[in-house]
């Protein structure tokens, strides 16, 4: 345990830890072993946020941080645990939301559309509430945007998914 302390320079170690332990989870998650995946998330969340603690400054780290409560979150939709689904989209949203007014890298315009849309689309009730509604838009002008901007037929494609999403 020393030698890890000592040559753990800037954390480089427990960084690749995370990183491997979110690439293990997302392979558990392929094979629908969901409890495994969310140890796996889990445990690489808490690494990065000791890291974070140590560099709140870093933008790798926070993108880390909002893709842990994405995976996390996605877990909790796939067992049907929407309420939980829903407070770890939000922390996830507001972490993106934040860093994309900040200009932080790599958060970007698509990753908050693409969180908003995960808000939205999370099936809470029958119907959409109004809140829900409103990410869904949100993401459908963001994504318009960047498809008018880009031409990349992947932002076309995203905003008809929230298209489709906002009509249930």
């Amino acid at each position: 345990m020393i030698i890890y302390k000592m040559a753990d320079v800037n954390g480089m170690f427990m960084r690749e830890h995370a990183f491997t332990l979110t690439k293990l989870g997302t392979a558990k998650e392929q094979m629908e072993k969901l409890d495994e995946a969310l140890q796996c998330y889990t445990m690489a969340m808490q690494i990065t946020k000791e890291l974070l603690a140590a560099s709140p400054d870093d933008g790798k780290l926070k993108w880390n941080m909002f893709a842990s409560y994405e995976q996390i979150g996605h877990i909790a939709e796939l067992k049907h645990n929407y309420r939980e689904a829903e407070l770890l989209y939000r922390q996830s949203l507001e972490i993106c939301r934040t860093n994309v007014k900040l200009g932080t890298r790599p958060f970007d315009e698509d990753a908050l559309a693409s969180s908003l849309y995960r808000l939205g689309a999370l099936p809470l009730q029958r119907k959409a509430t109004d809140e829900q509604k409103e990410c869904l838009k949100e993401a459908m002008s963001i994504w318009k945007d960047l498809y008018d901007a880009t031409g990349d037929n992947l932002y076309k494609k995203r905003y008809d998914f929230a298209k489709k999403a906002l009509r249930r």
